[in-house]
Order: structure tokens, then C-alpha cells, then sequence
């Protein structure tokens, strides 16, 4: 307390306030601090600032306090409060040449900066032992109101100084409102020394205001300088949180003040401890009831304040036109327009994650936004110079980043923005996955399509093989026969045959089937077969139990079991042994059919190739046909890389083929 100023009761009360208004403004700029420190030229001069502003205000409290609670302003207490209070505000001045030093450009204004950071330091020095000094009960040069004067002389004086060399060259938009502010913050002092003949006439609300004023002029300044520092950098967070922080002070004294006169009307024989129950309780539900509505208010002040759009009608407007939009880059130049219109920038452009240096890639791991001051052009990518960075996820995923670049006279992003660039690198995310999606289901469903048609094609076509005039003719001749001999037999083959011919006709309009149906119809033609080939053809098939709902393709095993048979068997005189299995092999489903018959004799220019495209490990000269061959295409076309047909023959005797598929 100054004590040139009246010590009355009110001046206290709001003195107090004034101190609590500044606590919270310098726990919100420490917050800040911390918000921007991966800015390196701002760590050193912010955490001195925010930290000299804590000490400065935590002093003017604790001596406020003080005084409240009865102790003489000359007593040890309050000389120890004044000290503590008045060594924040040296440092204090320190920081603050050190924020200003940022925006002062040319090399004598420069050293003149430097000299007056020197001058601030030495001052300081002695000053603070001045104070302390002082409250130990020494004898320092000066009384302690003079060298308070001469700290607050020194903070305005060397600022205002620093201020004057920061607008002499074409200063930006931010300066000149940092400039102003700390104009603001300068004048309560003198206005203050001003007036002090006749103070003792003024009104007792003007002495109030006047000297609340001139108390917090130190908190205007390093305001000032902060927001100089963080070119308005979350500046709308941290007038919205000191707005609710004023709001909830000035409340808590409405409240004492509504409660101290609601007593002072009771009667005497009043229960004044209910009656102050039911008044507290009653004003701090209305209070309670009114908070939804203080923060809109505040909300609104801030939109006024800051001129800042409504960013989520923006967004769905944006949004809007995204879905409008089925390729990438339609997205990007779109997003690229809407930034640069809306938030006035030099540059925007969305890049892939590749384009980005690998020191900007590891910089996001915990870094929402990666943002450097505004003209600063400290990320130097292959498109282009930006400043700040947006990182765009999909599925947890960093996929791409939006750049941005903006000019020097621009602020830095406001706490709004930066909000709404969260939110658009979240829509854009979305558009971009559901664009990704919605190509895949396309390509899934040319694919589909195209492997009906081919599956279609492939059906009918070993469907003309399976009733070419040999099959046919040998099936009949075969029932022939067995109708003189065994007519059973001969009725059980006609049905066997009916049955290959309709599962045929059937799967034609089914490209997947399970294993189980594959079985049964290989069970249903190599019935047919055995009949025809009688006691030369023996038969093994074996399926995982766990894998018969498996799906494959329709008709896959049929062309491998038919080469097997009239290729490998049916040339041996003495017949042999079929074998079909359905197994898993680590993650991978194999269908093998295998056959002992007379094997491979040598490679054939013809020979099949796998889905891989590969010959297969050993080639044969007996025919296979196109049925191996449409086989190995299917497999492509359906599962791309992740299936194969390979066809060997073991120890040149006997052939296997092999589906492999990945799932």
C-alpha cells in the first residue's frame, strides 16, 4: 500500500481485489508459458516475466493481508511482504526490456536496448538490497516509499524507453496495440503523482479508483509485454479466463456485501445464524444458476473483442462442401482455399506426411499444433516456408499436414483458432477415410463384379469341358455297362451326374462358397469318375473340421482334380491314389490335390504359371490344359498378391498342386 493514499476500508477491500485480479493473471500467463514452450526464443524472457509477475503480486497480497489483519504498515511483516513484493517488480523490468528486445530491429536501437537491460539490471541489484535491507531493520539511503518510487520510476521510465525505440520503424499491428496497453498501464502513476495536492478533496470512490489504478498499473505492463512476447498467442483464452476470474472475485464481494447488509437490517431478536445461512445459501444458488449465463456473456465479450467468426458454422459450411467431393485432391484445394480466405494467410497447403522432414514428423509426438511466430519461417519444407504446422490423423495415424504460412504484421493464433484447426484437421481426417473407404468398396465391387463374370465365364466353360463329347460319352458308356450289370449302380451314377451338372448351373451364381459345399461337389464328380475308373482310382479327402465355413472361390478344386485324373492317373495303367486336403498352415488356408500318377517328364513352354506369375517349381509335358490356367487368374483377381497356385511334382513322381491363401 502507498502510503501517500488514504488506509480506509474500502481502499483495502478493493486493493485486495485488485491484488487477486493480478494472482490470477499471473497463474494464467505461467499456464501460457507453458502452453508455448517449444517456442525457444520465448522461454527465457516469458518464464521471467510470468514468474517476476507471481512474485509481484503474491507480495502485494501477502502485505494487504497484512494490513487486514491489523499489522502497522511500518511493522517487520509488512517490510518483509514490500521487499518480496518490490524484488519480483525489479526482475520484473529486466523481463520486460527482454520481451520488447524482440520487436526492435536495426543494431543501434539494438545496443540501446541492451544498454538500458544493463541499467535495469544494476538498478535492480541495488534496489533489492535497498529493500531488504530496509526490512531487517537497516538503514538503507532511501525511506522504503522512495525506493518503491524509485522502482516503479525505473520500470515505467526504462520501458517507456524501450517502447519508444519498438515503434520508431514501422512497428506492426501488434506492436502498436502492445504499445498502447503498456501507454495505459504508465499513465496511472503519473496521474496518480499528479494529483496528490489535492487528493484529500477528490471523492472517496475517485481516491478509490485512482489508487486501484495506479496499484495495477504494473500488471498492465507486463500484460503488454506478454502478449507482445506470444504476438496475442491464446490471447482470447487468457482474456476469457481473467474475465471469469474478475467475475468470480467481484461475485464472492457482492455476496459479502448483500450478506453484511442483510444483517445489518435484522431486527435484535433475529436468529442471525440461520438468517445468514439461508442468505448465503440462497445468493450462492443464484449465483450458481447465473454461471451458464456469465460464460456466454464472457464468450460474447471475447467474440467482440477479437472480431473472431462464428468457427463452427465455417466448419459446417466446409464440411458441407467436402462431401460434395470424391477425390483427394479436390479435398485438399478446397481446404487449401477455405484456410487462406478465412484466416487471412499468405500460404496453405495440405501435404503428405512424406513431404515432411523427419525433425517435423518426430516434433508431433507432443505437439498438437507445431506453430512458430507468425513471418518466422522456421519449418522450411519442399512446397513451400511455413510457420505453423496442423497434423492431420487417421486412425491414430499421422497420414498428412496442413501448412500454413503467415506474414509478420499477422498476430499468432488465437486460442479459438487453434480450436477450429483441431476441428478441421479432424473433418478433413474423416473425409479423407471415408473417401478411402468408399474407393476400396468401389474397387471391391468392380473386383466382384468382374470375378462373377470371370467365375460365370470359367463355370460355363468346365461345364462345355464336363460335357464335351469324351466326358459325356464315357459317362454313358460307363452307365451303359453298369445298367446290364449292376442297375443301382448304373441309376446312382445317372444321379451323380444330374448332381454335377446342377451344382455347376448353381454355383455359377455364387462366386464364394464354403469349403464344405467345394467338397461336396468334388465329392459328387469324382463319384462320376470313380464309377467310370472302378477299382484304378482311390480316393482320400481331408478337412479341418474348422475351416468347412471357410469361403473360397466356387469350383477352385475342380479344374486340379480333373488335370489330376486325366493327366496323372488316367495314363497310369495300374491307376493310383487322389488326394485332397483342406488344412491351415500358420495363417495361411491350403487346398492341395495330389496325385501319385506318372508325374512330370520335363518342362513344356506352356506350362501354367502361379498367381504370382511365376512358373511353377517343376513343369511337366503332359497337358494341363486352361483349366490350371484359369485357376492361377482367378486367384489374382480375387486376392491380388495374397494367394498362389503352385504345381510340383515330388521327386518326378506324382503331381501336387497347391492353393495357398493369406488371411
Amino acid at each position: 500500500m502507498n502510503s501517500l493514499y488514504e488506509i480506509t476500508e474500502t481502499l483495502l477491500i478493493w486493493q485486495t481485489v485488485g491484488c487477486l485480479i493480478g494472482l490470477c493473471v499471473s497463474v494464467l500467463l505461467v499456464q501460457l508459458v507453458r502452453a508455448s514452450w517449444h517456442f525457444a526464443p520465448q522461454r527465457r524472457p516469458g518464464t521471467l516475466l510470468s514468474v517476476a509477475l507471481l512474485v509481484w503480486n503474491l507480495g502485494g497480497l501477502a502485505n494487504a493481508a497484512l494490513i487486514i489483519a491489523g499489522y502497522n504498515y511500518l511493522s517487520v511483516a509488512a517490510k518483509v511482504a514490500c521487499a518480496f513484493a518490490y524484488t519480483g517488480l525489479t526482475f520484473l523490468t529486466w523481463a520486460v526490456l527482454s520481451v520488447w528486445e524482440l520487436s526492435i530491429l536495426g543494431k543501434w536501437r539494438k545496443r540501446s536496448l541492451r544498454f538500458l537491460q544493463v541499467v535495469a539490471l544494476v538498478l535492480g541489484a541495488v534496489i533489492t538490497v535497498w529493500l531488504w535491507i530496509d526490512a531487517a531493520g537497516g538503514n538503507a539511503p532511501l525511506s522504503r516509499t522512495g525506493i518503491r518510487i524509485l522502482a516503479e520510476a525505473s520500470l515505467y521510465g526504462l520501458v517507456s524507453v524501450a517502447v519508444l525505440l519498438a515503434i520508431s520503424r514501422r512497428p506492426g499491428w501488434t506492436t502498436r496495440l502492445c504499445a498502447g496497453l503498456m501507454a495505459f498501464g504508465a499513465l496511472g502513476p503519473i496521474i496518480a503523482a499528479s494529483l496528490i495536492p489535492v487528493y484529500g478533496h477528490l471523492p472517496q470512490t475517485v481516491r478509490v479508483a485512482l489508487s486501484v489504478y495506479a496499484e495495477q498499473s504494473v500488471n498492465y505492463v507486463a500484460v503488454a509485454a506478454f502478449l507482445l512476447l506470444a504476438r496475442l498467442r491464446y490471447t482470447d483464452a487468457l482474456v476469457e479466463r481473467v474475465l471469469r476470474c474478475v467475475v468470480a472475485i467481484l461475485a464472492g464481494l457482492s455476496l459479502w456485501y448483500c450478506v453484511r447488509a442483510f444483517v445489518s437490517w435484522l431486527p435484535e431478536n433475529a436468529h442471525t445464524p440461520a438468517a445468514l445461512a439461508v442468505t448465503a445459501g440462497a445468493l450462492t444458488a443464484a449465483l450458481a444458476l447465473a454461471t451458464p449465463l456469465l460464460n456466454q456473456g464472457i464468450h460474447r465479450v471475447s467474440e467482440k473483442i477479437f472480431q473472431t467468426p462464428d468457427f463452427d458454422a465455417k466448419l459446417q459450411e466446409l464440411s458441407g462442401s467436402l462431401r460434395q467431393t470424391t477425390k483427394e485432391e479436390d479435398v485438399f484445394t478446397r481446404v487449401q482455399a477455405f484456410l487462406r480466405a478465412l484466416l487471412e494467410l499468405g500460404a496453405a497447403q495440405v501435404l503428405e506426411v512424406a513431404a515432411l522432414p523427419e525433425k517435423v514428423v518426430r516434433s508431433f509426438a507432443g505437439e498438437e499444433i507445431l506453430e512458430f511466430p507468425p513471418g518466422s519461417r522456421a519449418l522450411h519444407l519442399s512446397e513451400m516456408d511455413a510457420d505453423a504446422i496442423v497434423p492431420v490423423r487417421q486412425n491414430g495415424q499421422l497420414t498428412h499436414a496442413i501448412t500454413l504460412g503467415r506474414s509478420t504484421e499477422q498476430r499468432g493464433f488465437l486460442a479459438s483458432e487453434v480450436s477450429f484447426l483441431r476441428k478441421l484437421a479432424q473433418a478433413l481426417a474423416e473425409r479423407l477415410n471415408i473417401i478411402r473407404v468408399e474407393r476400396a468398396k468401389s474397387e471391391q465391387e468392380h473386383r466382384e463384379a468382374l470375378l462373377l463374370h470371370q467365375t460365370t465365364e470359367a463355370e460355363l466353360r468346365a461345364l462345355r469341358a464336363q460335357i464335351n463329347p469324351h466326358f459325356l460319352f464315357n459317362a454313358l458308356n460307363t452307365i451303359a455297362d453298369l445298367i446290364v450289370a449292376d442297375a443301382p449302380k448304373a441309376e446312382r451314377m445317372t444321379e451323380r451326374l444330374a448332381d454335377v451338372f446342377r451344382s455347376v448351373l448353381t454355383h455359377s451364381q455364387r462366386p464364394m462358397i464354403t469349403v464344405r459345399e467345394e467338397i461336396e461337389f468334388v465329392r459328387r464328380y469324382l463319384e462320376v469318375e470313380e464309377a467310370r475308373f472302378r477299382d484304378h482310382l482311390r480316393v482320400c479327402i481331408l478337412v479341418d473340421p474348422a475351416l468347412s465355413e471357410t469361403k473360397v472361390p466356387s469350383m477352385i478344386l475342380q479344374p486340379l482334380v480333373e488335370n489330376a485324373i486325366k493327366h496323372g492317373l488316367a495314363p497310369k495303367l495300374e491307376g493310383g491314389l487322389l488326394k485332397i486336403s483342406v488344412l491351415r498352415a500358420d495363417d495361411d488356408l491350403l487346398l492341395t490335390v495330389e496325385d501319385d500318377g506318372v508325374g512330370f517328364a520335363g518342362p513344356r513352354p506352356e506350362c501354367p504359371r502361379n498367381a504370382n506369375g511365376h512358373p511353377p517349381a517343376k513343369s511337366s509335358n503332359r497337358s494341363t490344359g486352361v483349366g490350371l490356367a484359369n485357376t492361377s487368374q482367378r486367384l489374382r483377381n480375387i486376392y491380388g498378391g495374397k494367394a498362389a497356385l503352385l504345381v510340383e511334382s515330388p521327386q518326378q513322381q506324382g503331381c501336387r498342386a497347391t492353393i495357398r491363401i493369406s488371411t
